[in-house]
């Protein structure tokens, strides 16, 4: 059964992990993007699986 409450309070704690991990990506992009690559956030999903895209390429 549908729980508006319930709905509400993951919305906001998928928001809250989204934040956490924007402002983590935000850190390393420039160490990225120095090597010719960059990180993108795509997803976080309510069961807490997080999915970035790598973009470009790294020398090393």
């Amino acid at each position: 059964m549908f729980n508006p409450v319930s709905y509400t309070r993951i919305r906001r704690e998928v928001g809250k992990v989204r934040e956490k991990v924007q402002a983590a990506l935000d850190k390393v992009r420039p160490a990225l993007q120095r090597d010719g690559g960059d990180v993108e956030l795509v997803e976080v999903t309510p069961d807490g699986v997080v999915k970035v895209r790598l973009k470009g390429a790294c020398g090393g």
